[in-house]
């Protein structure tokens, strides 16, 4: 989840160059991926960093870790980042 966040927060160069990682550690850890499966992520990665330039376009704060827990039927997340 917060890998997306900071690819976004990278500038365009080094956003595809993150991309292009991002796909290939995928293609690792699923083998049984198909070419379509892959495309399918990396266009839904496109998506979701559209979507964070489009509401926080200059908010370029690093996401080190992420804990979500449920209390009292609520989702509670921390969020540790980077300044």
């Amino acid at each position: 989840m917060h890998g997306t966040w900071n690819i976004a927060c990278l500038d365009e160069k080094k956003r595809k160059r993150a991309i292009t990682k991002y796909i290939k550690e995928c293609r690792k850890m699923n083998p049984t991926y198909s070419e379509k499966d892959l495309q399918d992520v990396e266009e839904n990665l496109s998506l979701l960093i559209k979507q964070k330039d489009k509401f926080y376009p200059d908010v370029r704060i690093q996401i080190v870790d992420v804990h979500i827990k449920e209390i009292n039927g609520k989702d509670h997340i921390t969020v540790t980042s980077m300044m």
